[in-house]
């Protein structure tokens, strides 16, 4: 099964805005408070936030920074309004593996506009938080990413290789010796999306639907990227036992 590793390089602010001033107050900041987290701050490698505004294009990136046991990002690029916060929050990578932590907020942003907080995430999805798996190659050319909660039919593919790759997933639960359910899921041709990713919650939702509802024993899941030459590029496993 595959881990996610997705890891956002050289992030700019990309802001396509209507013509009412940004907030005054160049202090306000998104604050994600890791102190009763079960993810510390030396444990992050990187965590960033694109904010858009409810009903227009605008959109606003920003690379959270590590103060004390907070990670924080600036507000003072947006104009009153209602926004929508999308955070990603990953953790360094060991043997190419790491996490990936979302979180979507809302904000009303107003000319007087002070500092949002949340808190950190847990051990596992909750409180408004989606725990990830992440797994990624050299130079993250390919980067695999799957939920924590085997319930959750999200699966994610980004690739900068050139040329024709071929996509698998593959999904299957035991119940002590027999099989529950299993499915499976591949492309071979334009999979990718102008970003050069896949994203699905989907194709596996039945999937998820049966286990939810049937007693199994094991769970597993596995992700592979393999080129035109058929090497495989990256595999990420998964497998939940209960």
């Amino acid at each position: 099964m595959n881990r996610i590793v997705g890891v956002v390089g050289g992030i700019v602010i990309t802001c396509v805005l209507a013509c009412s001033k940004p907030v005054e107050d160049n202090t306000a900041k998104l604050v994600i408070d890791l102190q009763q987290s079960a993810v510390s701050i030396n444990q992050i490698d990187s965590a960033d936030v694109v904010f858009r505004q409810a009903g227009t294009n605008a959109l606003v990136r920003q690379r959270f920074v590590k103060t004390m046991q907070n990670l924080m990002a600036p507000l003072r690029a947006l104009t009153p309004g209602a926004w929508n916060a999308d955070i990603e929050v990953y953790t360094k990578t060991v043997n190419r593996q790491s996490n990936q932590y979302v979180f979507i907020k809302s904000i009303l942003v107003t000319e007087q506009m002070k500092s949002t907080q949340i808190p950190g995430p847990g051990s596992a999805s909750g409180n408004g938080w989606v725990k990830r798996h992440v797994k990624a190659s050299a130079g993250n050319q390919v980067v695999l990413i799957i939920s924590d909660d085997v319930y959750d039919p999200y699966f994610e593919v980004r690739s900068k290789e050139q040329g024709p790759l071929v996509f698998g997933v593959q999904r299957e639960a035991i119940n002590v010796n027999h099989v529950v359910d299993l499915k499976s899921w591949a492309c071979t041709n334009t999979c990718l999306n102008a970003e050069g990713r896949i994203i699905d919650a989907h194709h596996f939702m039945p999937f998820t639907q049966t286990i939810f509802s049937s007693p199994w024993t094991r769970n597993e899941i596995s992700i592979s990227v393999i080129n035109n030459k058929n090497e495989e590029l990256l595999e990420l496993e998964h497998i939940w036992n209960r």
